[in-house]
């Protein structure tokens, strides 16, 4: 199960389950791999087929859920953490529990985007709606939208600029992409994005720095001045 995880590097869940092995762990090579955007992902070796990922799709991959893995993940989600199930051969064997840590300079680059005249700030994202708004209250963000699917993000996006008007759009995976592209400023966190991510903005900042965010805005205001 570890190589599936290795090979799941287009999430945050996936790059901290390879964070979570040995350096010196080597697993089964797949045979066979297949992505479900914003589900999961699937691999098979020899007899074996092994996947993992948001626990509704995997509830549609297998024949049943046991009670004892439906207590686990309602534990998970009342600790404010977002679960991964994994099955194999069609039967559920565990969760993943996962809880973002706020990063140290996220809070300082919302306060400069405020100040750069950013009126509206909403968080996006796959995750559970318990861990979402645990992160979101730590940021005085106040407007969650979790649990979505890459084309839920996507219409969540067309529905902002539809309300507010041009519209920037930041993230940093594979799911994150069709938002990207469909934003009037899409800009990837390209330290630590996939390279779909990556191409489907129109601005990379390579420094896996959110105060950069601010930084591009001012660049971009001062340049304009500076042209006018």
């Amino acid at each position: 199960m570890g190589r599936v995880g290795r090979e799941w590097l287009g999430t945050p869940p996936g790059r901290a389950v390879e964070r979570a092995l040995p350096e010196s762990y080597v697993g089964p090579r797949a045979e066979s791999f297949d992505t479900a955007p914003g589900g999961g992902i699937s691999a098979g070796w020899q007899s074996r087929k092994a996947e993992i990922g948001r626990p509704d799709w995997i509830e549609t991959r297998v024949e049943e859920w046991p009670a004892a893995a439906i207590t686990a993940l309602e534990d998970l989600h009342s600790r404010g953490e977002t679960a991964a199930a994994i099955a194999v051969n069609g039967v559920v064997i565990g969760l993943l529990g996962f809880a973002d840590r706020v990063r140290p300079d996220a809070a300082a680059a919302l306060q400069a985007l405020h100040k750069a005249g950013v009126k509206r700030l909403v968080m996006l994202t796959g995750d559970h709606a318990a861990s979402a708004w645990r992160v979101a209250r730590e940021l005085g963000i106040d407007e969650v939208h979790a649990g979505l699917l890459p084309e839920q993000k996507l219409e969540a996006v067309k529905t902002i600029q539809r309300e507010s008007g041009p519209t920037a759009m930041v993230g940093d995976g594979i799911n994150d992409a069709p938002a990207l592209g469909a934003a009037d400023i899409g800009i990837a966190m390209g330290a630590a994005g996939t390279d779909v991510a990556i191409e489907s903005a129109d601005i990379a900042l390579m420094a896996d720095d959110l105060g950069k965010i601010p930084e591009a805005i001012g660049l971009a205001s001062a340049t304009l001045n500076n042209i006018r």
